[in-house]
C-alpha cells in the first residue's frame, strides 16, 4: 500500500487490490488513486 487511498481501495475492494485485471475492466471508482 503506497497511499491512504490504496489502503481503502484494499480495504473497500480487496479483490480489486489482488487482481489488476480487474481494476482495468472497471471504470474508476470515487476516491480511486488510479
Amino acid at each position: 500500500m503506497k497511499t491512504a487511498g490504496s489502503a481503502a481501495m484494499a480495504t473497500l475492494k480487496p479483490k480489486a487490490a489482488i487482481d489488476p485485471k480487474e481494476k482495468l475492466n472497471k471504470p474508476a471508482q470515487v476516491g480511486d488513486p488510479f
